[in-house]
């Protein structure tokens, strides 16, 4: 991938290189091929790769035939066979140096080392992951097919990443592990019966591997079922068996309680619904009574012994009745009541592993719609939305960045009016502007339609932050561009986990922290220069990302930011809020009373509501820049403002897209006022509407 190809030119160490790639999306969701894939470098051909091992077998045939001879000098050996090839510029003898490595690994016998080593060969190289993995089981059973204790472990090991692979949701992967697991322990087999051993290990996986492709097939089954359930819903948003489907995938599979529960309670299935309209209504209620609490655990219960119910879908209904009747102990005074409820909290209803977020075409196409639809949005935000990821992949740059000039661009070449101006010639804001519209909308470097581009745009502030020490930003640019690339890295890490990502990310927010004002504790264009509301909103929400990726922010850094809020604030409430002194500015209000939510105001907050409904009585505007912070303020309070909100700002925003030639997809006309829009153009405005029309998604 590029941006593990980056990093490891670059950046990361030797240790680094042992980070496994990122698992692929279950399904393919629709995108080119060219799209989907991430870029690396073509596979040399046969001849030269041929012709570079014979050089690497001269440069290194002694150490190789001493480490052959001596097993302890293996690690080391290959450790400088990967500096050589990260080193080297000639693609057939970086080829070359991976494949001697990997040699090395087979000859040690530890399949682990092959299995990282094959892992960073397919992360450079455009080499098939999948079918490399099973090479390397084959090339290992080959080489070492008499050492029963060796095989079993290379058994086990697809076993377990096929098991990694199915909670993931991600059945392509998991079917070729499962290939590679019969592969390997077949071999086993056949060495244990060599070696006279007991074949009790082999049936023990063998029956594994057996039930995770009985898992496999149910997966793909409701794989194909959700996608024409969401398919269903984006026509008809009333379809109760396409709900079913949903609520079911989301709880029972996903074990996303939380948004399953709104689509069982439309479904078709009567038991199924009335537990779950029973289960929201108890969640609404201010003092929930045990004793409801209880028929609804019971409404469960009876719901997943149900005839004809899946034993799966049964399985996460007991668990998540056990888990409620848990939470009633102590709390019961009907004796039976409380006998019941510790029976069957004690029973064991072992869940299906699970991953820890939607997968695949789920997350970043389908479930979206599904979260556009209850949120206010529909086929027609989503199309939107799309129409701008488009025109904003079509701008970005040849090395991976954006820049506000759009003329910069190949693609583009002054094709776009309303370019942005000189003054932001420096790219690590329009980046980090342009990548969050694709977070924003769930798409990563890992998955989505747009991995290519992510991953190159994260690759171009990774090495922009860990060049400059954590300065995210160019010359002739400002602290607004680091709070900026602070967010964009800071969700992406947290919405991959991807480790490689840390230390960039980490190193952003560290810079945040030290630019803060010491004494006033805002933030402004440089660092620790007296603050303003505007510069400072982008920081603390970045600072908030970081700590929701669990990554370090130190917690006197939030409280210096509340002490400026607290010197800008127009009122004794805090409902409004200045620029750099107090004041009650639409724009700095929105931006001020949203730090708040982030700084531990509840809804409740009289300041936050006395703010909100001044926000929700001036409504939407031409400055593009408020409309965001104030889109998002509304949507975190939400009811009948947000609904009130959506319904003046979403056409707003349909209508005054883009629809002509090359600018279609994007916005500028009609938001020339507010904040920006000449200085950032028409990336900068496009950026914005289409960060609104996705917070449908958070």
């Amino acid at each position: 991938m590029r941006f593990l190809a980056f990093f490891i030119a670059s950046v990361l160490t030797a240790q680094a290189l042992t980070t496994p790639m990122a698992v692929a999306d279950p399904v393919n969701d629709g995108a080119d091929s060219d799209t989907a894939v991430p870029e690396r470098l073509p596979v040399p051909l046969e001849a030269d790769v041929l012709a570079a091992a014979a050089v690497v077998q001269e440069a290194f045939g002694e150490q190789i035939a001493s480490a052959r001879a001596d097993a302890r000098k293996i690690p080391a050996l290959i450790a400088l066979l990967l500096d050589t090839a990260q080193k080297t510029t000639a693609t057939d003898r970086r080829y070359a140096l991976l494949q001697a490595a990997e040699g090395l690994a087979v000859d040690g016998g530890s399949f682990d080392e092959l299995l990282r080593l094959v892992t960073l060969r397919c992360s450079q190289f455009a080499v098939d992951p999948s079918q490399a993995l099973i090479a390397a089981v084959e090339r290992f059973i080959q080489a070492r097919g008499n050492e029963a204790v060796q095989l079993e472990s290379v058994a086990k090991a697809m076993i377990d990443r096929a098991d990694q692979a199915l909670n993931a949701l991600d059945s392509e992967q998991a079917e070729n592990l499962l290939t590679a697991a019969t592969t390997a322990n077949m071999a086993f087999a056949k060495a244990c019966r060599k070696q006279k051993l007991p074949l009790s290990e082999y049936q023990s996986m063998l029956a594994s591997i057996t039930a995770m492709r009985k898992r496999l097939t149910e997966q793909k089954r409701l794989h194909a079922d959700l996608e024409a359930a969401l398919k269903t819903i984006a026509g008809n948003p009333d379809d109760a068996a396409a709900h079913s489907v949903i609520g079911s995938y989301r709880c029972f599979i996903k074990g996303d309680w939380a948004t399953g529960l709104q689509s069982l309670a439309k479904g078709n299935s009567a038991d199924l619904r009335d537990a779950a309209r029973a289960e929201l209504s108890l969640l609404e209620s201010d003092d929930p009574a045990p004793t409801v609490a209880l028929r609804v655990a019971n409404a469960w219960w009876v719901a997943a012994e149900s005839t004809g119910r899946p034993e799966m879908d049964a399985t996460a209904i007991k668990a998540h009745a056990a888990a409620m009747y848990q939470d009633l102990t102590g709390m019961l005074t009907d004796p039976l009541d409380a006998q019941l409820a510790k029976s069957r909290a004690g029973k064991p209803t072992p869940q299906l592993p699970r991953g820890t977020d939607m997968p695949g075409p789920f997350r970043t196409r389908a479930s979206p719609a599904e979260m556009a639809l209850a949120q206010g949005g529909g086929a027609d935000t989503e199309a939107a939305v799309d129409r701008a990821l488009k025109w904003i992949a079509n701008h970005q740059l040849p090395d991976g960045s954006w820049s506000f000039e759009l003329e910069k661009c190949p693609g583009c070449a002054g094709k776009c009016s309303h370019s942005g101006t000189g003054r932001q010639a420096e790219r690590g804001g329009a980046t980090g502007m342009a990548l969050l519209c694709f977070l924003g909308r769930g798409y990563t470097h890992t998955q989505g339609p747009y991995k290519k581009q992510v991953e190159a745009g994260v690759a171009f502030l990774a090495q922009l932050a860990l060049k400059n020490n954590g300065k995210a930003y160019e010359t002739g640019g400002n602290l607004y561009s680091q709070g900026i690339v602070g967010i964009a890295l800071s969700e992406c890490y947290g919405m991959t986990q991807d480790k490689r990502l840390a230390p960039p990310t980490q190193s952003v927010l560290n810079y945040i922290m030290q630019a803060q004002d010491p004494n006033g504790g805002g933030w402004r264009y440089n660092p620790r220069q007296p603050g303003d509301t505007s510069a400072s909103g982008w920081h603390i929400v970045a600072l908030q990302a970081g700590r929701s990726a669990g990554l370090n922010v130190d917690p006197l850094t939030a409280k210096k930011s509340l002490a400026f809020l607290e010197s800008v604030k127009g009122d004794s409430l805090g409902s409004g809020y200045g620029y750099a002194s107090p004041g009650t500015k639409l724009s700095t209000s929105a931006i001020g009373l949203l730090c708040r939510t982030y700084l531990g105001w509840k809804e409740n907050n009289p300041g936050l509501q006395k703010g909100a409904m001044t926000i929700a009585t001036a409504g939407p505007t031409d400055d593009l820049y408020y409309d965001y912070y104030a889109t998002r303020l509304m949507h975190r309070i939400g009811g009948d403002r947000w609904i009130a909100w959506n319904n003046k700002m979403k056409p707003m925003l349909l209508n005054s897209q883009s629809k002509k030639d090359h600018e279609a997809g994007s916005w500028f006309e009609g938001f020339d006022k507010g904040h920006g829009p000449e200085t950032g153009g028409r990336l900068y405005i496009t950026s914005l509407a289409t960060l609104i029309l996705e917070e449908y998604y958070r």
